[in-house]
């Protein structure tokens, strides 16, 4: 979307105004049997609103794993959740690997 920038800088300039969030175990567009434990977000609008009319970037969103009730936060993009120690909330970390793999 920006050749003329270095990746890095071609992000932070996307993240001016697009945001991307995937939901880890997320299935396509809802929970199922098979994969009940994703953090699904639940004030995606009222973040929507508090980027677009008060400034506030968001740099996670609020998620609800609906089998537990456990919230989660999930990571934007290029962040990816990584647990460590069976951690139930991950960190956002940016890992290189993902990217090349």
């Amino acid at each position: 979307m920006y050749p003329h920038l270095f990746y890095n800088q071609s992000v932070a300039e996307l993240n001016n105004w697009y945001r991307l969030f995937l939901v880890p175990g997320g299935a396509h567009c809802g929970a199922n049997t098979l994969q009940p434990n994703a953090p699904w977000p639940e004030t995606t609008l009222a973040t929507l609103i508090d980027w677009v009319e008060n400034g506030i970037e968001p740099k996670t969103l609020n998620g609800t794993i609906q089998s537990t009730g456990e919230q989660q936060q999930t990571c934007g993009w290029p962040l990816r959740p990584y647990f460590k120690n069976n951690a139930t909330n991950p960190e956002c970390v940016y890992d290189q690997k993902s990217f090349d793999t």
